[in-house]
């Protein structure tokens, strides 16, 4: 898992693809829904901007990047916070829908 972390991979690419197209696929039917509002919007890019910060192993204020020698802690903490990110983006684009 450090290993998929550390490096870019085409895995991870695909990942991003597929987050980003079910993103856009869920705006636009919330679009023709006619319950889209700028505040939405704009959360939901913030929202798939923390994924992608994520996965491409970026620093977050008080949590360091994955290194090679870094802590499982570290590696865990952005695993966690991967999960829950991805768990809330499709947790407010399923609300907004139905």
């Amino acid at each position: 898992m450090k290993s998929f972390l550390i490096y870019d991979s085409l895995i991870k690419r695909y990942v991003l693809l597929t987050v980003g197209l079910i993103v856009i696929a869920f705006m636009i039917a919330i679009f023709f829904k006619g319950e889209l509002e700028i505040d939405f919007a704009i959360g939901v890019v913030c929202g798939y901007l923390n994924i992608f910060l994520l996965l491409k192993n970026y620093r977050f204020p008080l949590i360091p990047e994955v290194k090679e020698d870094s802590d499982e802690l570290v590696m865990y903490t952005r695993v966690s916070l991967l999960i829950f990110f991805v768990l809330i983006e499709f947790g407010f684009l399923l609300a907004a829908l139905f």
